[in-house]
């Protein structure tokens, strides 16, 4: 064989920042942008949820309920981007 012949062996590094294809760091950049989105509700939202109870009417507003909801993606996306791999 020549030396136009021999196989060129390439390495298993991925191309571009090796940072980019590690699971917490999307794990982290999902729960970051979760709490923007729900900070993005709490500032521009303007709706509330109106329950009536026994005669009164109580209002709450809607980022409580998306608030919990995201506390909830946040434990998940946590569990399975920070859990120890062997």
């Amino acid at each position: 064989m020549s030396d136009d012949e021999m196989p060129v062996e390439t390495t298993a590094e991925p191309s571009g920042s090796v940072m980019v294809h590690r699971p917490f760091f999307w794990g982290a950049l999902t729960i970051m942008l979760i709490w923007v989105a729900v900070l993005f509700i709490g500032v521009f939202a303007e709706t509330h949820f109106r329950a009536e109870i026994a005669g009164d009417q109580v209002e709450i507003p809607v980022v409580w309920g998306i608030g919990l909801l995201a506390f909830l993606a946040t434990w998940v996306v946590a569990v399975h981007s920070f859990k120890v791999r062997g």
